[in-house]
C-alpha cells in the first residue's frame, strides 16, 4: 500500500558494520560467508543495507540541504568531509554513519518526504485540498493530491487530520501496513514500530490493513491498531488521552516503557536505548513532551530502572 516495514534498529546497526567493513576492504573469506548469509537471512537485513548504502550514496547532496535546519547534522557532515580516506578506516565510517542514524534515524526517510517536522511538538499545515493536519514531533508526510487523488503516507511519526468535507475522491492515509480512508472527518494516526494506531474524534472511518479482505469501521471514540498488515478489534478510546500529544503532555495507560520512549524520542535528537527486561514493563501517567529528562526519570523511578546519558545524543534506560 505504498508504506513497507522498516528494518529494525539491530538490523540498521549490523548494515552500518558491514558496509563499513566492505568499503574498508577489510573481509576476510569466512567474513564475506557471514555476510551473506546475514544479508539472506531476512529480508529486513537486506532492506537495511541497501538502505545504508543509498544513504552513503547520497550523502552529500541532501546534507548541504539538512545541514541549513539541523546544525549538529552539520557539523557531521562537515566532519565526513573532511575524512578522504575510508578504504584506510572502516570504522570511521561506521561510526559516522551510526552518527547520522542516532541523531535523526529517519534522515533517509524525510528525505523523500513532502513535509518532516523535525522536532517541534506541534506543527499546524494546509493541505492542497483544503484539509489542515497537526503533525507530532519527528513526523514526515508524503503527499499525493491531484484529480484522482487525495492520499498522505505517514513515513513515521503521529499526525491528527481534519479533513475538508464534500472533497472527492475519498481522502485516505496509509502508513505502516495500513490504510483510513474518509470523506470528512477528524481522526488520528499514530505509528510506533511496525503498528499504526488509529482514533476516531469526529465522523466515521474505515480502517483496512494491507492483508485484510474488509474494513474495520471506526465512528467517535473508537480505536483501532494494524499490525502486521492485519487490523485488529476495534476498542473504545478516551479522546483526551489520545489526543493530548496536540497539548503538549503524553497521557499513557498501562504502556509498555519501550513504546513510551518512542515516543518521547521524538523530542529532542538523539536515541533513547531500553533495556530488554525494563522495556516490556508497563507504566501510567501523563509526562511532559517538553522536559524529556523529567519524564525519563519519572519511568525509571516508577519502574526500578536506571538511567545512564551514554553521549550526548545517546540515553540508556535499563
Amino acid at each position: 500500500m505504498g508504506v513497507e516495514s522498516r528494518p529494525t534498529e539491530k538490523q540498521k546497526d549490523d548494515a552500518a558494520l558491514w558496509l563499513a567493513k566492505r568499503a574498508g576492504g577489510s573481509m576476510s573469506r569466512t567474513e564475506a560467508r557471514a555476510f551473506d548469509e546475514w544479508l539472506n537471512r531476512d529480508a529486513g537485513n537486506r532492506l537495511a543495507f541497501d538502505e545504508m548504502r543509498v544513504l552513503w550514496a547520497q550523502l552529500e547532496a541532501p546534507a548541504e540541504v539538512t545541514a541549513s535546519h539541523y546544525p549538529l547534522r552539520g557539523a557531521f557532515q562537515r566532519f565526513f568531509w573532511s575524512v578522504r580516506t575510508w578504504a584506510a578506516a572502516p570504522a570511521a565510517l561506521a561510526m559516522v554513519l551510526l552518527s547520522i542514524w542516532v541523531v535523526n534515524p529517519e534522515m533517509l526517510t524525510d528525505w523523500g518526504a513532502d513535509i518532516a517536522s523535525g522536532h517541534k511538538s506541534v506543527t499546524e499545515v494546509n493541505l492542497p485540498d483544503g484539509s489542515s493536519a497537526w503533525i507530532g514531533a519527528d513526523t514526515a508526510l508524503a503527499l499525493h493530491f491531484s484529480e484522482t487523488e487525495r492520499r498522505v503516507d505517514i513515513l513515521h511519526g503521529e499526525a491528527f487530520f481534519d479533513v475538508r468535507h464534500g472533497g472527492s475522491p475519498a481522502f485516505v492515509v496509509e502508513a505502516e501496513g495500513g490504510r483510513v480512508r474518509v470523506v470528512g472527518t477528524r481522526f488520528n494516526v499514530n505509528t510506533l514500530g511496525d503498528t499504526m494506531h488509529v482514533v476516531v474524534q469526529k465522523g466515521r472511518v474505515e480502517v483496512t490493513g494491507k492483508k485484510d479482505s474488509e474494513p474495520r469501521i471506526l465512528v467517535p471514540g473508537d480505536l483501532v491498531s494494524v499490525r502486521e498488515g492485519h487490523a485488529g478489534p476495534v476498542k473504545a478510546a478516551n479522546i483526551d488521552d489520545e489526543l493530548a500529544w496536540m497539548s503538549g503532555r503524553l497521557v499513557v495507560r498501562d504502556r509498555p516503557v519501550r513504546e513510551v520512549a518512542g515516543i518521547l524520542s521524538r523530542q529532542e535528537p538523539g536515541w533513547i536505548v531500553v533495556g530488554d527486561r525494563l522495556g516490556v514493563e508497563t507504566v501510567s501517567g501523563t509526562f511532559p513532551l517538553d522536559d524529556i529528562d523529567a519524564a525519563l526519570n519519572t519511568i525509571a523511578a516508577a519502574t526500578g530502572g536506571e538511567i545512564i546519558h551514554a553521549t550526548p545524543w545517546v540515553t540508556v534506560v535499563y
